[in-house]
Formats: C-alpha cells, sequence, structure tokens
C-alpha cells in the first residue's frame, strides 16, 4: 500500500512541477537552449588538454559539457525545488501530506527520486544534442563520473532543500534563490571559462560552491588522476554536509511555522 501511495505521490508532484511554466522552462527548455547558442559559438574550437603525460586535440565542447550538467544540477537545487517546496508549502500541500500514512521521511525520499529522475531526464537530452551537434566526446570513466553527478546533486540538492525551507513566501524565496544561483552561475566557470577572469576574480571565485562543482566534473570528464580533484570533491561533500545538517534545523512544513 505504501508503495502504491508513494508511485502515486511521485506522479502527483511530477504532473504539479512540469505543468509550471516557469519551472517546465528552466529545467527543460533553458539548458538545451544555452547549450546550443554556446555550442555553436564556442563549441567546436579546438582545445588541447593533457592526460597521463599525453597532449590531447579535441574541442570546447569535450572539455567543458560538465559545466552545462553542473548549470542543470544548480538551476535544479538552487533555483526550481526552491521556489516549488516554498509555493507548495504556502498553498497548504506539505499540511495535506501530513495525513498521508506515510513518514514525512518517505515524503521527501519521493520529492528527492522525482528531481533526481528530471535531472537524468535533463542530462540525457543535452548529452545526445552535444553527441550528435558538437561530436561531443568523453575521456574518463562511468563510475567515477556517477559518483561524482550523485555528489554533486546531493550535495547541492541539500542546499535547495534548505533555500525551500527558509522563507515564509514563494516569492521571498523566488528571489534570494535567483540571486543566489545566477551569482553562482557566472562565477563558477560554467557559463565563461574560468582562465579567461581576471587574476582577483579567479582566486575569488574559489569561494564558490558551484566553482568546485564544475572543476570536479570537468576532472572526472577528462579522467585526471584523484590528486588533480580531492580538494573540490572535499569542498563539494562539505557543502553537502552542512546542508544536509541545517535543513532539518529550518524547515517548516507549515507557512506558520
Amino acid at each position: 500500500m505504501n508503495f502504491k501511495m508513494m508511485r502515486t505521490l511521485f506522479r502527483t508532484d511530477l504532473l504539479i512541477f512540469v505543468r509550471e511554466p516557469a519551472a517546465a522552462f528552466f529545467t527543460f527548455a533553458f539548458p538545451v537552449l544555452l547549450l546550443s547558442i554556446l555550442g555553436e559559438i564556442f563549441g567546436r574550437y579546438p582545445h588541447q588538454f593533457t592526460l597521463d603525460g599525453t597532449v590531447i586535440d579535441t574541442t570546447y565542447m569535450s572539455i567543458f559539457f560538465p559545466g552545462f550538467v553542473a548549470f542543470i544540477i544548480a538551476n535544479l537545487s538552487l533555483q526550481s525545488a526552491p521556489i516549488f517546496l516554498a509555493s507548495q508549502r504556502t498553498t497548504g500541500w506539505f499540511r495535506m501530506l501530513q495525513l498521508l500514512p506515510l513518514s514525512l521521511s518517505w515524503v521527501i525520499a519521493v520529492r528527492v527520486l522525482m528531481y533526481f529522475s528530471i535531472f537524468v531526464f535533463s542530462y540525457a537530452v543535452m548529452f545526445v544534442l552535444a553527441r550528435q551537434i558538437f561530436d561531443l566526446r568523453f575521456f574518463g570513466q562511468l563510475l567515477p563520473f556517477g559518483l561524482a553527478l550523485l555528489l554533486c546533486f546531493a550535495s547541492f540538492g541539500s542546499i535547495g532543500f534548505l533555500l525551500g525551507g527558509l522563507f515564509n513566501s514563494a516569492s521571498t524565496t523566488q528571489a534570494v534563490a535567483s540571486i543566489i544561483f545566477f551569482l553562482m552561475y557566472f562565477t563558477s566557470g560554467s557559463a565563461i571559462p574560468r582562465d579567461q577572469f581576471p587574476d582577483w576574480l579567479f582566486r575569488a571565485t574559489e569561494l564558490n560552491p558551484m566553482t568546485h562543482v564544475v572543476d570536479l566534473l570537468i576532472a572526472v570528464w577528462t579522467g585526471q588522476a584523484f590528486d588533480q580533484l580531492w580538494v573540490s570533491a572535499l569542498v563539494v561533500a562539505l557543502v553537502g554536509v552542512a546542508g544536509f545538517v541545517l535543513t532539518p534545523l529550518t524547515f517548516r512544513w507549515d507557512a506558520e511555522g
């Protein structure tokens, strides 16, 4: 019975999410639009990197595609999820869920599974598009890259749940989440490679958690050794731990408290 109820809740949450025009556009359409535009501008430029002492000639897209993946993770976690959570809390949806014979932990698990399913779908669409149009190449190994994706998704997902419970109104949540997301995005190297930043900005962006998401994903995508990515992996993990610790202290299931 619980499994059937969880499946129904998953389908309902998913339908509510995709029927929200802003959430659907920025989650599904905007990443594809961004990939198409930036890919046409920079995607076919030649680029070199060193792997195991060998210089490999490839294209911009085959190196910086993980930046688009980081965009999907951040957009879903820092924009879509907090706004969706805040709007459902203010409309009383969460209060109604408390009447179900499901523990709140299972309700949260269903919500996390929904966001992860959306992420997998968005990533698959982006990967197929980049592969077909820009001749995308993968230089790493599937297991490390998959583990890095899970780490980044869990870390930023915890921050998304944290943001989704901080404020009473959905409009305040939307404003704060948008500011945080765009500030992180444009200074992380996901939109513009950080090697083109002035030195002071390059150093300052080391404080941006999304910078380490981009660096970590690029490192495992290009098959770099662990000693070249452990700092970014540690930072992403610590951000996730902070989010998981703080979320239960701040999250509210209704607008009153």
